[in-house]
């Protein structure tokens, strides 16, 4: 159906989410990453796992760490590993840009990520599946604090949300120092109004940094008045 509105349509058409990819969640999970990041490393120097089925969410990661140099590992059992089309896809875009990806069930290559990444191990269409997918991911896949206690110092946990609770991710893990998932739920408003912008505003004059500062500090100075 995406396709064919692609074909027809006059006008921008963005992809909020299909079976296949889910583009607008890259953009407020490269910003919620880099708006974490304090010790002054780049989006290259980091390494995402995701925990769980290849879903359109982790096909988007994939080919997104790809794109910007980053390491990607998705971290599952072997049944529910990426297709290889998409892996092939990744690994040229890694040619260019430095990244790597590792598709495995070692629960254990986490002690290399900075970022943990969960997403539900079954969708909405797959609730024939439900029992036989939670049979096989869990508890090994499942985000718990102790989990993200291997990674590396620092790590983030994401999630797209919403989450099941003591599914793929524990509400401790979520709810823990390590998560900045909500910022992350916050950070899609912010992202798709970028896109609106970019697409009905392309001939905007952008802002002076001293008119951006000039409307900071009036914005500033009228809060401190409430």
């Amino acid at each position: 159906m995406l396709d064919g509105l692609l074909e027809m349509s006059t006008v921008p058409v963005i992809n909020g989410l299909d079976t296949r990819f889910h583009p607008t969640q890259m953009l407020a999970d490269l910003f919620t990453i880099r708006e974490h990041i304090t010790d002054g490393r780049k989006l290259s120097d980091l390494t995402l796992a995701f925990m769980g089925d290849a879903t359109d969410v982790c096909r988007s990661l994939m080919l997104t760490c790809a794109k910007y140099g980053m390491g990607f590992k998705q971290i599952g059992p072997k049944k529910y590993h990426m297709e290889q089309e998409w892996i092939n896809m990744a690994l040229d875009f890694c040619e260019e840009s430095g990244g790597t990806i590792e598709i495995t069930d070692n629960v254990e290559r986490i002690s290399e990520c900075d970022v943990v990444y969960g997403d539900s191990f079954y969708w909405v269409t797959q609730m024939d599946e439900k029992e036989e997918r939670l049979a096989a991911f869990m508890p090994d896949y499942v985000i718990t604090e102790e989990l993200m206690a291997k990674a590396r110092p620092g790590a983030m946990l994401l999630h797209c949300l919403p989450a099941n609770d003591k599914e793929e991710v524990t509400r401790g893990a979520l709810e823990s120092e390590y998560s900045v998932a909500f910022d992350e739920a916050e950070n899609r408003l912010t992202a798709q109004m970028a896109i609106l912008v970019y697409f009905t505003h392309k001939d905007a004059v952008i802002p002076s940094q001293a008119t951006i500062k000039h409307h900071e500090e009036k914005i500033s100075r009228f809060l401190q008045t409430l």
